[in-house]
């Protein structure tokens, strides 16, 4: 950026003359230099917050509350539209754990979850089969009137087709490579009869809530209580199919077993037969009994020894101890000895050792110490002798024991290979025998099992007629209407807003220039006090008014809008007609006016000049006859009504107004009116499309920017600015008029002053400020 550069101004002999004429006609450079605004580029986008969203869709909140009601009232004719239907409901309980059948069956315990849940998996399935819906349907002949629906397509509900497909889809992804795909050929009857069907587990437990909607309520609890029975009879069939398949598998069992016994029976006769060997009926031989007894004894006997082993070798280590501390004996005299020992050692406090008494004392303890050790020596005798006796005598009956054990196992091995054989023959007799017996009482069990009607499932809660419809819940389908709408709603709303790059507040302005917004203009209408077609002029013909103060408050803080204070030269401009820059200028113009300075407004809009109307003056001649060189400068001063502030209107409409604010002549009266003058205000015509703001802002020392909330958009604004930014414009802020946030913004104005004396205060408080700045 280049550095800022001030417009050099022409000193005159009278720097206080209100008259141009009185001015100083020396000649003048035509020549200005730039005066550089700063680089106006949008400052990066940030992501809408919370305020600005509710901001957003309480601005919209009629659109918003129009779509909202108009989906709640087409839910609810959509819901009186419908047919109602009924759902009745029962409840079920699966039991995972079966019984057993058989006893001989293998106990495998308590299913896994992973298995309970596969199993009720498999029980879900079966309740929504087709044999199952099949066997209800010729039972109930529902046949026709399910056909009837099926082929009526206003009938079923509008999600039916994309519900199918979608569990067609979601079941082909299940399928694993092994599966045969095959195409849906379900009955159109079992089809319309599942559709209707609803099965829903209870969550963490065995019951199952089984529902079905129909037009009929009545026929719908028949279906449902129907469902559950022949669900159980389907159960019960499953079951009795097992028990037959169980029994002929048995019977071919029995006929195998009962050849492999009589075989096995033959075999034993003739091998007893052959070594004479007399069958006693027991299932071991009496050298067998001998060996076991004394292998017990033997067993029994190197117990007993390891046993005394150990106490022997423990007493020596702990030195009879635990029969020390047993012995009343012992324990008395230990008492005593330690009774004469304390009373020793108290009675030494007062007497010396030589003393006849402590002399006595000392002696009976000594001779009760002897007994004590003597008592002790004699208790670990007698305890490690009889402890010794005990294992000595264990030792031995185990050698006993041990030879005679080896004397039996040599006989028995002498007789055992001739009983080898007749042992192995029995042990299969008796299997055989056991098996064909086992087999004979499981084919009983069976046939009887097979006729028990003995069921895993149970009805807890049966359907009962229905008398509240189902479908369609008006209210919840109001409730939905109005939920979906509000958010569709919504969800325009926002997109409406972010299409729509229009300033609607201050917020939006500062955002998008990082500059100052200098004054907020509410948006009120305000009518005339004067007659005729004049416009009103707010600060004169209503001092009282919003909009009154709203300029006050503008002249206050351009005080603050540059080093120096207030511009000498200001131009206002626009980004487009039609957003209050003439209205701004004349009653800001107006304001400072008030306030004892004097003030030259000039009507630079050659093209659409309006200050005339605002005033009540002449435009017959003006700044136009005069950059034609048609009159002098004196003659284009206009006195108004307001004290203190001098105009200088268009003069008419001008063929080539770029040409004429871009001559010398141009340059020539600004600078004579600066100097003449304590504030000058041009109110010049739009930016875009036109050169002559670019001039005008390039001549000024400082340009102020309205713009009209709700109507000027973002990317005019950005483009003016850009322009003046090239044409070496100062622009210190903006204008914001027709605002509509009122307080919320906290620029708004919706108070008043009622009396004379605070404006004449506030207008010389103003003045004093000015002075000191």
């Amino acid at each position: 950026m280049k550095p800022q550069q001030e417009t050099h101004i022409v000193a005159f002999d009278n720097p206080n003359s209100t008259n141009l004429a009185h001015a100083n006609n020396q000649q003048l450079d035509t020549r200005v230099e730039p005066y550089p605004t700063q680089q106006h580029a949008p400052s990066d986008e940030k992501p809408a917050d919370v305020r600005d969203v509710l901001s957003t869709l309480g601005r919209k909140k009629w659109l918003i509350f129009g779509i909202a009601s108009l989906f709640t009232v087409i839910a609810m004719i959509i819901s009186l539209a419908m047919t109602p239907v009924y759902r009745a409901a029962a409840t079920i309980k699966i039991d995972p754990d079966e019984k057993k059948l058989f006893d001989f069956d293998v106990k495998t315990g308590n299913r896994s979850p992973m298995e309970n849940k596969e199993f009720m998996q498999t029980q879900y399935k079966l309740l929504k089969s087709r044999t199952l819906a099949r066997r209800v349907i010729d039972t109930l002949e529902l046949e026709a009137s399910l056909l009837a629906k099926a082929n009526n397509a206003s009938n079923r509900p509008f999600y039916a087709d994309f519900m199918e497909d979608f569990n067609a889809k979601m079941e082909a992804n299940a399928v694993t490579s092994s599966d045969i795909k095959t195409p849906n050929t379900t009955p159109p009857a079992e089809l319309e009869f599942l559709l209707n069907l609803d099965i829903k587990p209870v969550v963490n437990s065995q019951l199952v809530n089984i529902y079905f909607t129909d037009k009929d309520p009545e026929l719908a609890a028949a279906i449902v209580n129907n469902l559950t029975a022949k669900f159980i009879e389907m159960n019960l069939d499953s079951r009795r199919d097992v028990a037959s398949d169980s029994k002929n598998f048995l019977l071919e069992q029995i006929s195998q077993t009962k050849s492999d016994l009589e075989a096995s029976e033959k075999e034993l006769v003739d091998y007893e037969r052959k070594y004479n060997i007399a069958n006693t009926g027991k299932g071991s031989t009496p050298d067998g009994n001998s060996y076991d007894i004394i292998n017990n004894d033997y067993t029994r006997a190197k117990t007993q020894r390891i046993d005394a082993e150990a106490a022997y070798r423990q007493q020596q280590n702990s030195a009879g101890e635990i029969r020390i501390l047993d012995n009343l004996v012992i324990q008395q005299l230990k008492s005593e000895l330690q009774t004469l020992q304390n009373r020793y050692q108290q009675d030494l406090q007062q007497f010396k050792p030589q003393y006849p008494a402590m002399v006595a004392l000392r002696q009976r303890i000594n001779t009760t110490q002897q007994s004590l050790n003597r008592e002790i020596n004699t208790v670990k005798q007698s305890t490690s002798q009889d402890l010794k006796k005990r294992f000595d005598a264990a030792r031995q009956k185990e050698q006993e024991l041990s030879k005679e054990r080896e004397r039996e196992r040599l006989r028995l091995l002498n007789s055992r290979d001739k009983n080898n054989g007749h042992v192995t023959i029995q042990r299969e007799v008796q299997t055989n025998r056991e098996l064909y017996e086992g087999l004979l009482q499981r084919v009983k069990e069976v046939s009887i099992a097979g006729g028990v009607g003995s069921s895993n499932i149970s009805i807890i809660d049966p359907a009962l007629i229905p008398f509240e419809k189902h479908k369609p819940n008006t209210k919840l389908n109001m409730a939905l209407g109005l939920v979906l709408g509000t958010l569709i709603g919504g969800l325009l709303a926002l997109l409406l807003d972010t299409r729509d790059d229009r300033i609607r507040s201050v917020d939006d302005l500062k955002k998008l220039t990082q500059l100052p917004v200098l004054g907020v203009f509410p948006n009120t209408k305000v009518k005339s006090n004067t007659r005729g077609k004049r416009q009103p002029i707010l600060v004169t013909d209503h001092p009282s008014s919003a909009m009154s103060e709203a300029f006050r408050s503008l002249r206050t803080n351009m005080l603050f809008s540059t080093s120096e204070g207030i511009p000498k030269l200001l131009h206002l401009t626009s980004s487009g007609s039609g957003e209050g820059k003439s209205n701004t200028a004349i009653n800001l113009a107006c304001v400072f006016a008030q306030t004892g300075k004097n003030v030259l407004i000039i009507d630079a809009d050659l093209r659409k000049p309006s200050l005339h109307k605002y005033l009540k003056l002449s435009n017959q001649r003006g700044l136009c006859n005069y950059l034609d060189n048609e009159i002098e400068i004196s003659e284009i001063e206009s006195e108004t009504s307001i004290e203190g502030l001098t105009a200088i209107t268009s003069g008419g409409v001008s063929p080539n107004p770029a040409d004429q604010l871009s001559s010398d002549k141009m340059v020539e009266l600004l600078r004579m009116a600066s100097d003449a003058y304590d504030l000058v205000i041009i109110d010049s015509p739009p930016v875009m499309g036109l050169a002559d703001a670019l001039i005008l802002s390039n001549r000024s020392t400082a340009t102020l920017f309205i713009v009209s909330s709700h109507e000027a958009r973002k990317s005019h604004i950005l483009g003016a600015l850009e322009r003046l930014r090239m044409g070496y414009g100062n622009v210190i802020g903006f204008v914001l008029t027709k605002s509509r946030e009122g307080k919320k913004s906290g620029y708004g104005y919706d108070y008043e002053y009622g009396n004379s004396w605070a404006k004449q205060s506030n207008n010389s408080n103003l003045t004093q400020l000015e002075q000191k700045s």
